[in-house]
This record gives structure tokens, C-alpha cells and sequence, in this order.
């Protein structure tokens, strides 16, 4: 799950090479699932217009812009980051899942995640480590705090280091999946597929044997999509709960639906709403509305302006100065 970072250009071009983007990139999709590629799951299916990533160079070319030496970097980057993936592992001090759980919430976690007595609260949500939740945090870090309470696990990398012999093992067996630079091929050999994937495969592990109620910070990325259908696949009765969390942002074309399984998105915006169902075919009957868990209203204090007061009292003072 990324982070937002700075918005790039996307959010400056007209109305009109939006609409028409928007278009693109739904008929884009639709031939994709055609062709039996998860939409859900590929990054390149993520169409985001804020960050460095395959999805957002596809974006550029449904927008026919010409690739740059950076772009082909990126897609580099992507096949030679695998290497990092191989000692992904969950850090947890109950291994047995606490029935008494209301809900398994999905959420991110590092250092500044918790305090000296390695208690955690999730800015995201502002709530801390409740005991009616169970938390499955994804390190952003790799810190891991001393203490740690029954109701977490993390998934974190012990070791961030490269192993090139894992790289080959994911590139073999894709080739044995999906032939050799097969579209397929292309859309799952690359470190953000890998990353779901063995984190989906952590995560049905850990709940396979537990009905659990899903709440999961909602972005529509890959990864996120990853875990929903991992929930959905331990049991089809589990019930999976997304919360938009971020404020809207330009050219929300990485929210177009891809017959997600989830079973309710929360947003904190009428005007959100009404674009989801509107502009990227989400059921209207899937988003329900609520006040914002991340941002609180701040009353507005009243402020009385003294202007002509102050006027009046300045002119004196400058009347009195030029008197001398």
C-alpha cells in the first residue's frame, strides 16, 4: 500500500482531457478483463495520476505522451525490487485468533506508529489498539517496537537486503505460469505483484481457519484488492469493509471499479459519492457515507475585527509622530 505523494502534472490539464481519459481507461480495463487479466490485482491496472508507478506510465500513455528515460527506470525498478521480497514475514505474540475480535483491521504501521511502551494508534482511523480489533499491520519501516500486544501482527522484513537468487525463482516460475513476455507475464513479474502476493498468502494463513469482519484502508490499490478477494476466498460469507480515507484527489482514475468484492466502501464525502457512482461505475448501493474517522471538524470561532478602531488609533499615532 503507497503513500500519496506529490501530486504531478495530471492535475492541470482541462476538464475535457480528463473526461476523456476517464473513458480511456474504462475501455482499457474492460479489454484487460476480457483477456482474463485481474484488473483488481495489476499494477498496471492501478491508474494513478500521484505517484511514480506502472499504472501511472500507462496513464501517461492512455494520455499519448511519449515515454521518458525515467519512465523505463521505473519499469526496471520494478522487476529488480523482487529481490527484496524474500524474507517477508509476520512478527505476532498470539498466533491463535481471539474469537472475541470484532474486526481484522488492515492498516499501516512504523516507528512513529507507537509509543515508548510499544502501544500503537492508527492516525488513519484515530483509534488506538482497541482489543475488540485485531490489527494486521504492514510495516512501512521495518521497526518493530520491543513490546508488543496479543491483538497485533506485522508484517515487516527483517533483513531489507537483495537476493538475487529469489529474483530468479519468481522469473522461472512466471515463465512457467504465464509463457515468456506474455501479456500476463508483464502484468505479474514485478515487485508490486509480488508484494501482494505474498502478503495475500500471509494473510490467508493467518485467517484461514476464522470468520472475520474486514476493515481495510481503501485506496483500490492492488495490494488492498489482494487481501479483499484473500478474505472473500477463506470464506464467501466474511464480510469486507473499505474506508476511503484521503481527501479526493485530481483524476481519481485508480478508483475505477473492478467488480471489487467488497461489500461497502465508507467515504467522508457526499460530493466523493456522488463522483464514485457517477464517473468510475461504482453500485451506488456499495458507499455509504459517514463523518470522517481521520480529520475532525473544528468549530469556528468567532472573530470580532476592530477595524476602524484600529484605523482611527493608528492615524493618531502617525498625527502625533509627524508633530515632532
Amino acid at each position: 500500500m503507497q503513500q500519496h505523494g506529490k501530486i504531478i502534472r495530471f492535475h492541470s490539464i482541462s476538464l475535457m482531457v480528463q473526461q476523456e481519459l476517464i473513458k480511456k481507461s474504462i475501455i482499457y480495463l474492460k479489454k484487460l478483463r476480457q483477456e482474463k487479466i485481474d484488473i483488481s490485482v495489476s499494477p498496471f491496472c492501478y491508474l494513478n495520476s500521484w505517484s511514480d508507478s506502472l499504472g501511472n506510465i500507462k496513464l501517461r500513455l492512455l494520455n499519448k505522451e511519449k515515454l521518458k528515460i525515467k519512465e523505463f527506470l521505473i519499469f526496471l525498478k520494478e522487476i529488480i525490487k523482487i529481490g527484496y521480497n524474500h524474507n517477508l514475514s509476520i512478527l505476532e505474540n498470539n498466533k491463535k485468533l481471539d474469537k472475541l475480535y470484532k474486526y481484522v483491521i488492515v492498516s499501516w504501521c512504523s516507528r512513529d506508529s507507537f509509543d515508548k511502551y510499544g502501544r500503537y494508534y492508527d492516525n488513519y482511523l484515530n483509534v488506538n489498539e482497541k482489543k475488540k480489533y485485531h490489527w494486521f499491520l504492514i510495516s512501512t519501516d521495518n521497526f518493530i517496537p520491543k513490546t508488543l500486544q496479543q491483538n497485533i501482527s506485522i508484517i515487516y522484513k527483517p533483513k531489507n537486503n537483495f537476493n538475487i537468487f529469489y529474483l530468479i525463482k519468481i522469473f522461472l516460475k512466471n515463465i512457467i505460469a504465464f509463457g515468456f513476455f506474455t501479456k500476463s507475464f508483464i502484468h505479474y513479474f514485478n515487485y508490486s505483484s509480488n508484494f501482494r502476493e505474498n502478503i495475500g498468502n500471509i494473510f490467508y494463513k493467518k485467517y484461514r481457519n476464522t470468520r472475520i469482519n474486514l476493515l481495510i484502508l481503501f485506496e483500490n490499490q492492488p495490494l488492498q484488492n489482494e487481501i479483499i478477494n484473500t478474505a472473500k476466498k477463506i470464506n464467501s460469507k466474511n464480510k469486507t469493509m473499505g474506508y476511503l480515507h484521503c481527501f479526493p484527489w485530481p483524476l481519481q482514475t485508480d478508483l475505477i471499479y473492478k467488480n471489487n468484492k467488497l461489500d461497502k466502501l465508507y467515504v467522508s464525502s457526499a460530493t466523493q459519492k456522488r463522483i464514485l457512482y457517477n464517473n468510475f461505475l461504482w453500485p451506488q448501493k456499495k458507499i455509504k457515507l459517514i463523518s470522517s474517522l481521520r480529520y475532525f471538524k473544528k468549530k469556528k470561532k468567532k472573530i470580532i475585527y476592530f477595524y476602524h478602531l484600529t484605523i482611527g488609533i493608528l492615524s493618531l499615532v502617525l498625527k502625533f509622530y509627524l508633530f515632532f
